[in-house]
């Protein structure tokens, strides 16, 4: 079974909620789980966000992990995640997240029975439709979860969710506020 953990917002911010968020992830994890950080969607931020990723996850237990950085080259990412018990897909650009991993064949394969974890742009590119609040657009995503997603959600979004939830097929819509998270078996 394949475990989909999605964030709907800034990890990087202090907060009760994204404590909770990497402990939910630690939890998840057996002792030496390998863990592949993909930050694609922000490649200007890749060091100073996975010091603070691998931080707040190694604090949330005692036990020890292993982490790597996802390489942009689609075969050695094939490789990598072959090798990962979880993916975490860090947040940023939707567009050059998706540009990275649509090259990538059979990409939901490499999910199953690991934990996938998704933070903002993460989520939307798993998601098969997203509303973007940065953009005010509506966005297909690569569709590995059949649901709608909008991210940083506040009651200012309240119409944008609307019309996501009424978009396209009959989906489950999550509008995920800052600092929440869901987790989806598959």
């Amino acid at each position: 079974m394949t475990t989909f953990i999605l964030h709907g917002g800034r990890v990087t911010h202090e907060s009760e909620a994204n404590t909770k968020f990497f402990q939910e992830i630690a939890n998840r994890l057996p002792d030496g789980a390998r863990v592949l950080c993909c930050y694609f969607a922000n490649p200007t931020k890749i060091v100073s966000a996975h010091e603070h990723i691998t931080a707040h996850i190694d604090a949330a237990t005692e036990k020890h992990f292993i982490f790597e950085i996802a390489d942009p080259d689609p075969e050695i990412f094939v490789e990598q995640a072959g090798r990962a018990d979880a993916l975490y897909f860090h947040g940023g650009t939707t567009g050059l997240l998706k540009d990275a991993l649509q090259p990538i064949k059979n990409l939901s394969q490499l999910f199953q029975d690991k934990l996938v974890i998704g933070t903002s742009a993460g989520a939307h590119m798993l998601s098969r439709y997203y509303y973007s609040v940065m953009k005010s657009e509506l966005y297909v995503g690569l569709g590995i979860l059949p649901i709608k997603v909008i991210s940083h959600y506040a009651d200012e979004y309240k119409g944008q969710l609307e019309m996501l939830k009424t978009h396209g097929e009959s989906l489950e819509t999550y509008a995920l506020q800052e600092g929440e998270f869901i987790v989806i078996n598959k």
